[in-house]
């Protein structure tokens, strides 16, 4: 009996030890796995930071918005441009300053329409004026229906739609730079 008894001690002895050497071993496991996730967010964290402090070093330009619509639809964007044409009485076409006719062109749409020269201060746009423009706005893609009277009469919905599905800003200010 004494020989069962030694045994059985020696076996339970090993068991705990195996536990323990488990448990520590877990504890382990766990300590290393919770380091490299806090450590994996810090980093995170600095990379996101140098990158949005990247973004916000490059101003968004008239050929950002033109070269990746989709990235700026539905953005509140403020862009500053030269006017090169008109489509209609609140419809402007505008590059980037400075560019000749080989720039890339954004239509600009506003809601109110623009006047006569002779009726509006200087520091506002006039109709017919290509002058350098600093404007506010929504981004999109220009969606226009058939019918859809929204745009006008039937002379600037024919000239709107020549523009369908291109990147525009629906803008609520246009500003003489």
């Amino acid at each position: 009996m004494d020989g069962a008894i030694q045994k059985i001690v020696i076996v339970g002895t090993v068991l705990l030890a195996m536990l323990i050497g488990l448990v520590l071993f877990g504890v382990f496991l766990f300590a290393g796995t919770f380091s490299k996730q806090a450590n994996a967010q810090e980093t995170g964290s600095a990379t996101n930071t140098s990158e949005l402090q990247v973004a916000e070093n490059q101003p968004i330009t008239i050929n950002k918005v033109l070269s990746t619509p989709v990235v700026y639809k539905d953005l509140q964007l403020t862009l500053e441009g030269q006017i090169v044409g008109w489509v209609t009485k609140n419809a402007i076409i505008v590059t980037e300053a400075g560019e000749k006719n080989g720039g890339k062109k954004l239509l600009v749409i506003t809601s109110e329409k623009f006047r006569l020269p002779g009726d509006v201060p200087a520091s506002e746009v006039a109709l017919g004026e290509n002058v350098n423009v600093e404007f506010t706005g929504t981004a999109g893609i220009l969606s226009i229906n058939e019918g859809d009277t929204n745009w006008g009469d039937e002379d600037e919905f024919r000239e709107l739609s020549r523009w369908r599905n291109t990147p525009v800003i629906f803008a609520t200010s246009v500003v003489q730079q």
